[in-house]
């Protein structure tokens, strides 16, 4: 199905032209290397040669599974130790600031790399 809806949406085009990718899931875990969303679109940037950061409320692959299927930051998005269903009711929230988190990470270290220059 991933790549009948790439085809749809011009997904090839479209990553031609980007600088970035963020997606996310649940869980990325083994069933994730079988052709889920994420890491199909992970493949498809990193092909292009675009960076890749995937969100996860949870990671269960290690960081060379993760390198290879084309992502190349993984984040948890659950910050602090939590039971399941405080994490799915507070999903949102939580996704919110691990992104914010991250982007955060990244303009402190363009800002390294400007004054290294």
């Amino acid at each position: 199905g991933f790549d009948l809806i790439a085809e749809q949406v011009g997904l090839d085009s479209r990553l031609s032209a980007a600088s970035l990718v963020l997606t996310g899931e649940g869980r990325l875990d083994g069933s994730s290397l079988l052709g889920k969303a994420p890491l199909s679109l992970a493949r498809r940037a990193a092909a292009r040669g675009v960076p890749v950061i995937a969100f996860a409320g949870r990671i269960d692959l290690s960081a060379a599974d993760l390198a290879e299927a084309g992502v190349d930051l993984a984040v948890p998005i659950v910050d602090r130790p939590m039971l399941l269903d405080e994490a799915m009711t507070a999903t949102a929230s939580l996704l919110h600031r691990a992104v914010a988190r991250t982007l955060r990470g990244l303009i402190l270290g363009h800002r390294i790399a400007i004054s290294a220059s």
